[in-house]
């Protein structure tokens, strides 16, 4: 599972074929240095979400590139 996209919404659970992804309150049971993810490790290329979102990527990048020329523009007067 990537940790970075999830939103703890348990449908993954519900859904998985093969009974693999348990979402429950048995706190006993779960690994605590599992779920622990620092900066590095949750660090991705912006490749990365390009091609895990590229609707939501490509919206952003116009948006982006549309503020970038209306402060080049602006800049320029």
């Amino acid at each position: 599972m990537d940790a970075d996209i999830c939103m703890n919404c348990g449908l993954c659970a519900e859904y998985c074929p093969f009974d693999a992804i348990k979402m429950d309150h048995d706190y006993e049971l779960a690994s605590f240095g599992r779920n622990l993810f620092d900066k590095a490790k949750l660090s991705k290329p912006a490749s990365y979400y390009d091609s895990v979102r590229p609707a939501n990527a490509a919206r952003e990048n116009a948006a982006r590139a549309t503020k970038e020329a209306a402060r080049a523009s602006h800049a320029s007067d």
